[in-house]
């Protein structure tokens, strides 16, 4: 069993467990336990908080279950009913390639690509061994420098109804990868490969695919740039360069910057901003080291870099670190030797090598578009009949259920969300599932209803059974989308203001105090309290912001861990929460709240869609 506990606010959460296999992740707050766990010590909000909270990985519980807390799958001691099938997600970054290939001749020979360029590198390569027995290849080449690396491929091959994966072949190095699938004939006349490509983050927890608002980013590195928002540092470079920066943001991110700001009290500018000299390195590695630390991102698409890694170990930041070590890795003899130990070598004459096309290709990835993979597990029939929810950015997005030996999965209120399913039972062969939306001329539907028969299931059997989804799901919001970032930069400027690490501002909800917080993080993101703050009188160099009594706390609280990370860990179906967004000009919220705020279809649609599909 596996249960995700969320808790942004630090409250203290203790999780007793019987058995081994404990993982716990810090840099996003997610812990996994195995077996049956049980929650001894919970504070009243972080319960609170976990009720309505659901990131990273997903669990979800049949939707008639009794069980109060959202997204479980706890085990009643002692109830003899079905033990509750389960869902396990995450979202993954799947960019695709296809390769048309034209009057391909009935004899032996090797085609291929040319170099395919991703973020304007050359990374990929894809290839066909053209014999009786036909080999496709496809390599990544130095996608390590970019902070990234292949988890899988699959491809399907004339626009079919399933997709094959690909066998990654153990090549040693992180700079080269190799895929192969061996094809059942010759490929002869024409042919398009499209191949679906999952990326990952080259180092586990450094580089991970995460949710957040676009403008955060922006907005902070804004700050900086343009010498904006209470701005007290300054950094000295080669040639008189000088980059302004925010004691708070450097010392929430750095152990280095906090032990030295430390030394410099917030309240004590009388004697200027203060002055950290950098002189040697070029000053475009300080201003991709800043970038960096701000938003969590590379400004540049390299990371292999010696003077980014030399700044990144002198000032502790693990996660860059990290990447700048995988990404100085080159490729060397041993992977080219491990590569061609893997690939059938030619026996004979070199046969005829030939490019297609013989043109540079660009892959435009829609930072719109996201795959979403889910497992259902279950155990017997009876258990997979039962409705399950699926959790979705905060959200009950989907239903899973088995009917009839028919698998039904269902979107209500999916707002354009749902583009796409495929399933597997082996992750080697997936299949696209029908929409029957369209059957029935219900394309424009808010409910949306795939169905797929699985002979290869036997849903009699009792013991545990997995079926794998791939959804692709579409961001309707440009600036709310799943982006490769540092995982740490969504926790440390949120946890320096819960641990009061050189705050400036007090907030209030009424009479009561609520927290702290740092006025350059209020003031880039909201140009109303950018204002007000600037009009402020300051009491000892903090100020004081009041929120109306009758506004929720705790909606407070989370719309300024909105603030502060980009992200949000409740739904935003919140008429005071979108309040706050309207009056706080926080364009990014306001957008989201008012699309998760559209009401339900109305009793024409709902009805339509039962009769027509049920």
């Amino acid at each position: 069993m596996t249960l995700t506990v969320l808790d942004p606010f630090q409250n203290l959460i203790k999780v007793s467990n019987k058995t081994e296999n404990v993982t716990y992740r810090h840099y996003h707050f997610e812990y996994t336990l195995v077996s049956l766990v049980k929650i001894t010590t919970v504070s009243p909000i972080s319960l609170k908080m976990y009720r309505n909270t659901h990131e990273g990985t997903k669990v979800s519980s049949s939707l008639s279950s009794d069980i109060s807390i959202l997204g479980s799958d706890l085990e009643v001691p002692g109830s003899n009913e079905i033990k509750a099938a389960k869902i396990l997600g995450e979202s993954m970054m799947m960019i695709t390639y296809r390769w048309e290939l034209e009057d391909v001749e009935e004899e032996h020979q090797t085609i291929s690509s040319k170099m395919i360029c991703f973020r304007g590198e050359k990374l990929f390569r894809v290839g066909l061994k053209n014999r009786v027995q036909p080999t496709l290849i496809f390599m990544a080449i130095n996608l390590n420098e970019i902070g990234m690396r292949v988890r899988e491929v699959g491809f399907d091959a004339q626009n079919g109804e399933y997709r094959q994966s690909m066998t990654h072949n153990n090549v040693d190095g992180h700079g080269l990868q190799l895929f192969t699938f061996d094809l059942n004939a010759m490929v002869v006349g024409n042919c398009t490969f499209t191949f679906s490509i999952w990326l990952e983050g080259s180092v586990p927890g450094c580089y991970s695919y995460q949710l957040c608002d676009r403008l955060a980013k922006q907005e902070l590195w804004n700050a900086s740039s343009n010498n904006q928002h209470h701005v007290d540092v300054e950094f000295v470079c080669r040639a008189g360069k000088k980059f302004s920066a925010h004691k708070a943001i450097l010392a929430a991110r750095s152990p280095v910057f906090e032990e030295l700001v430390d030394k410099h009290p917030t309240h004590d500018n009388s004697n200027g901003p203060l002055l950290i000299h950098i002189d040697d390195v070029d000053v475009s590695t300080v201003d991709e080291f800043l970038y960096f630390l701000y938003t969590g991102e590379a400004k540049s698409i390299s990371l292999a870099s010696e003077d980014l890694l030399k700044l990144a170990r002198r000032y502790q930041l693990k996660s860059l670190i990290e990447l700048c070590k995988i990404a100085l890795k080159k490729i060397d003899v041993m992977q080219v030797a491990s590569f061609v130990s893997n690939l059938e070598l030619e026996p004979h004459e070199l046969p005829p090598f030939i490019v297609r096309p013989n043109e540079d290709t660009e892959l435009n990835f829609g930072h719109h578009e996201s795959t979403f993979r889910c497992v259902w597990v279950f155990k017997g029939r009876k258990a997979a009949e039962k409705p399950l929810a699926i959790y979705y950015q905060n959200e009950n997005l989907c239903s899973l259920h088995l009917k009839d030996d028919i698998v039904h999965f269902i979107c209500v209120n999916h707002r354009k969300f749902v583009n796409q399913v495929l399933y597997s039972t082996n992750s080697k062969k997936w299949i696209k599932m029908k929409p029957k939306n369209a059957i029935h001329k219900l394309e424009n539907s808010e409910m949306l209803f795939f169905v797929a028969k699985t002979d290869d299931v036997n849903f009699d059997n009792c013991h545990e059974q997995t079926i794998h989804f791939d959804v692709k799901m579409i961001s309707t919001i440009g600036n709310y989308r799943y982006e490769m970032m540092d995982p740490l930069w969504t926790t440390q400027l949120w946890n320096a203001a819960l641990e009061r690490q050189l705050t400036d501002v007090d907030i209030y909800v009424g009479k009561k105090l609520l927290m702290e917080a740092h006025q350059v993080i209020l003031s880039a993101r909201s140009p109303i309290l950018a204002d007000l703050l600037s009009k402020m009188k300051k009491h000892n160099g903090k100020a004081t912001i009041t929120f109306e009594a009758d506004i929720d706390s705790y909606t407070v609280q989370h719309f300024l861990y909105f603030l502060y990370t980009g992200s949000s860990k409740v739904h935003f179906s919140n008429k005071q929460f979108l309040t706050l967004a309207n009056m706080h000009e926080v364009e990014t919220l306001s957008e989201v709240c008012k699309l998760a705020m559209v009401s339900s279809p109305d009793v024409d649609e709902v009805t339509n869609f039962l009769l027509a599909n049920f």
